[in-house]
């Protein structure tokens, strides 16, 4: 294994084998929590369906029944939910996204950007009461960093404007995303094309 022996972009049985016992040899949790949870980004990152799914297999299978309890677990869960949903198991991503919330509420110090994720996933599904509990999970008075947050934010917005009938406020923030343009698809207001092309990670290194 190279030097960043929990970034490695190839994986198999071997490789696996030899990450465990080498984690196993780390100082405390918290640095075999991190560790674990940073190859399974990895792995996501790759956008390659195997490695994804080993990513998500490493995380059920090695971080979740011991470290659950981490600060960081809620990026774990978080990054559980992007392997899921990039396999198309949404339903399943729907859940890791939820319980990512659940312990931010518990540890709010870490912050996975797993609301802005399900935010994004529940327009595109259609789902108004995912979209309400994602933009709960969003504190309005903490700017993110990542200006593709705020695109997210004013798309939910902007579709459950559309659900409750008000469309003058539907299009302004419509007008926020793509211009306007394509915001039709779910319930007279949707993702346009720019939409469904952006990427977030929320990966804490």
């Amino acid at each position: 294994m190279t030097a960043d022996w929990f970034r490695q972009t190839e994986w198999s049985d071997k490789h696996l084998a030899e990450f465990l016992a080498r984690n196993k040899r780390s100082r405390g949790n918290a640095s075999r929590a991190q560790h674990i949870r940073i190859q399974a980004v990895t792995l996501l990152e790759t956008d390659k369906p195997l490695l994804v799914e080993a990513g998500l297999q490493l995380l059920v299978d090695h971080y979740f029944p011991q470290f659950s309890r981490e600060l960081d677990a809620s990026v774990a869960f978080g990054c559980a939910g992007q392997c899921c949903e990039a396999l198309g198991r949404l339903d399943d991503a729907v859940g890791y996204y939820e319980r990512a919330l659940a312990h931010e509420i518990e540890m709010p110090n870490v912050q996975s950007g797993a609301a802005y994720s399900l935010a994004k996933l529940a327009v595109e599904l259609g789902r108004r009461d995912l979209v309400s509990r994602a933009l709960q999970g969003i504190d309005p008075q903490k700017a993110s960093p990542f200006p593709w947050h705020s695109y997210i934010v004013t798309g939910a917005r902007a579709f459950l404007a559309a659900l409750e009938g008000d469309l003058p406020s539907a299009c302004s923030c419509s007008g926020g995303v793509g211009q306007g343009r394509g915001f039709r698809q779910r319930a007279g207001v949707g993702p346009g094309r720019a939409w469904h092309r952006s990427r977030h990670r929320h990966a804490i290194p």
